[in-house]
């Protein structure tokens, strides 16, 4: 029970690529926040976001299936801005059972358990899914940062790409997508944090919701030290918490990853087979 526990939580990620939600919300032509113009606000939440290079963190992953009993595991969350995003599962003794590791040129997942991993680049990612990811938006997800899909990176001349709709407490910025796919991005207007970022396919019942919460100061910033990702839609509802501690940006550690050559490769079709079980 131990051991696929672990494959779980280094394949939740993977398979939230898989999922994305409708979009309910309605945009409005011009919208003004306080004393900003629609465009003011998004500058603002452009030029606020976190702007750090690394972050280290220890981490509890939560498994929350529907009528099951939550699955935790500690480990590691680790992130190089541009170049690496690591999950590791480390239960015990500091020995790594589980990694998922997202680069520019792809997703890789070890079980370390079973000997065995997935090696997929975004093309043949996106060939299975028939959707359109990269590294920059799946960066984005776990740095708290709005993004433009299939941009590399943002400034405040990105602002015209967005459209905004207003609540009572919150903003959120909805991004011009691809005929599949809408993004949305919820922030608080009294502080401007982002709060949820929203993936959706048109047309479908697939959610995908990515919360973040409990800031903290980090490198004269605020950073979320809990996140949560919810898939709604599928059949068997499912979340995901990582919780931080000990959040630095402690730069003294590499991301090579060797594949031990008797570990066996397995198909993408394969995990998540396993995943489904």
């Amino acid at each position: 029970m131990m051991k696929r526990n672990f494959i779980y939580l280094s394949l939740f990620i993977m398979v939230s690529m898989v999922s994305s939600c409708s979009s309910t919300k309605k945009m409005t032509k011009s919208v003004t926040v306080g004393e900003l113009t629609e465009r003011e606000y998004v500058d603002k939440i452009i030029d606020n976001r976190n702007k750090f290079d690394v972050i280290w963190a220890k981490s509890v992953f939560t498994l929350i299936f529907d009528k099951k009993d939550p699955i935790s595991v500690s480990g590691t969350m680790r992130i190089k801005r541009g170049e690496v995003v690591m999950l590791s599962a480390v239960p015990l003794l500091g020995i790594e059972v589980a990694r998922v590791e997202i680069t520019p040129s792809g997703v890789l997942v070890i079980d370390r358990m079973k000997k065995r991993y997935v090696k997929v680049s975004y093309s043949e990612l996106n060939s299975y899914v028939k959707k359109s990811f990269d590294y920059n938006s799946l960066e984005a997800l776990f740095i708290n940062s709005i993004f433009i899909p299939g941009a590399n990176g943002l400034s405040t001349h990105s602002s015209d790409r967005y459209k905004i709709s207003k609540d009572a407490d919150n903003v959120t910025i909805h991004v011009d997508s691809s005929k599949e796919l809408n993004y949305s991005f919820i922030t608080s207007s009294s502080s401007g944090r982002l709060i949820e970022s929203d993936i959706c396919l048109k047309g479908t019942p697939y959610t995908m919701r990515w919360k973040y919460g409990n800031f903290r100061p980090l490198q004269n910033s605020e950073f979320p030290s809990v996140m949560n990702v919810n898939l709604d839609g599928v059949k068997n509802k499912i979340s995901l918490e990582i919780e931080l501690t000990k959040l630095t940006n402690n730069s003294d550690w590499t991301y090579t990853t060797d594949i031990p050559k008797k570990y066996e490769k397995v198909g993408l079709d394969d995990i998540l087979k396993i995943f489904a079980k």
